[in-house]
């Protein structure tokens, strides 16, 4: 429903891209199929926890690193800094990482002490300094990874609840939007639902703050889509894998130093084009295929997992989850 003055009507290769990345994603579920586990190594209970203390060392060093270079505690500064901005200006490039990997750190340590590794005093402290570092963020894509791997975690040695799992969603959606409110509350002048609406770019004032808040962070992302789709259609372009293998890449500084160079109009991480934007711009048709059948497949290989009772895909089938429900919005 074009609701804001940034959407438009999509072109019908960008129906087809969604339809077929859809398709291609759920089929490997109806082919039913199975994949042969394949393991290189088996850390000792010893190690699990001496590299979970380790990632949870560097977090807090990355996060003591990046407040040196805000120049402040974010946690304390909600109110008197920019702290939005600061936290995506001035992170140190390729350390951050450690932050991120974070949100799986409460999971982990729920894990080990379910399985008698560590102790509820250790797992505590793990929640606790894991929550701390994790605050000082304005994230909702951490808190989101945080989220879904707790609950998948709890649920596979509890049973859930409804009435809480409807709580523990009611406090997901409140979160997203206190998060939103303190972003952005630096720069509001009357109402937040009249902020919202400004930034949506919505001239109806009978639009509320939920749906003008579904406006900026899901439709205008597919006219974005759309966007990309016919400017790639008109040059004809393929990237062959630079989108695709994105965060492959930047581990190897590639774009940094120049090697690769992306036209603007096709930038989808800058457009927010949705997912499902890469595969088209690096292999066309042929790629929306393939990539998305291949996702299907890792989502399927997770789930049926994690249903046959392997404790380390709880993490996996997490971000499998996440992955589906951030990246196609």
């Amino acid at each position: 429903i074009p609701i804001s003055n940034d959407q438009k009507l999509y072109s019908l290769n960008t129906y087809i891209v969604v339809f077929i990345s859809i398709l291609f994603y759920v089929l490997p579920f109806f082919l039913n199929l199975k994949f042969q586990d394949f393991s290189c190594f088996k850390l000792t209970n010893n190690a699990r926890t001496s590299l979970l203390l380790i990632l949870l060392f560097c977090s807090v060093v990355v996060y003591g690193l990046e407040c040196l270079k805000f120049g402040y505690i974010p946690i304390l500064n909600f109110t008197q800094q920019d702290v939005y901005n600061d936290s995506n200006t001035k992170l140190i490039p390729f350390l951050h990482y450690f932050i991120i990997i974070t949100a799986y750190l409460p999971s982990w340590a729920y894990i080990f002490y379910k399985e008698n590794i560590i102790s509820k005093k250790k797992m505590r402290w793990i929640f606790y300094i894991s929550l701390f570092v994790l605050f000082n963020y304005l994230s909702r894509q951490i808190f989101l990874l945080l989220g879904l791997s707790l609950f998948i975690s709890y649920n596979y040695y509890n049973k859930v609840n409804v009435l809480r799992l409807f709580q523990v969603a009611f406090c997901t959606v409140g979160l997203f939007f206190i998060f939103g409110y303190i972003r952005f509350s630096s720069d509001v002048t009357d109402s937040f639902a009249e902020f919202m609406r400004i930034v949506a770019d919505i001239d109806n004032p009978n639009i509320l703050v939920f749906e003008s808040t579904l406006v900026e962070y899901s439709s205008k992302r597919y006219t974005a889509l759309d966007h990309v789709i016919h400017n790639r259609d008109e040059i004809n372009f393929y990237g062959l894998g630079m989108y695709t293998f994105r965060p492959l890449l930047s581990l190897l500084f590639l774009e940094k130093f120049g090697v690769i160079e992306r036209i603007p109009e096709l930038d989808s991480e800058i457009l927010v084009a949705t997912y499902a934007a890469d595969p088209y711009l690096d292999f066309g048709f042929l790629g929306v295929i393939f990539l998305n059948f291949l996702y299907g497949c890792i989502a399927v290989d997770a789930y049926k997992n994690y249903q046959e009772r392997k404790v380390g895909y709880c993490i996996v089938l997490s971000i499998v989850f996440f992955v589906v429900l951030w990246v196609y919005l």
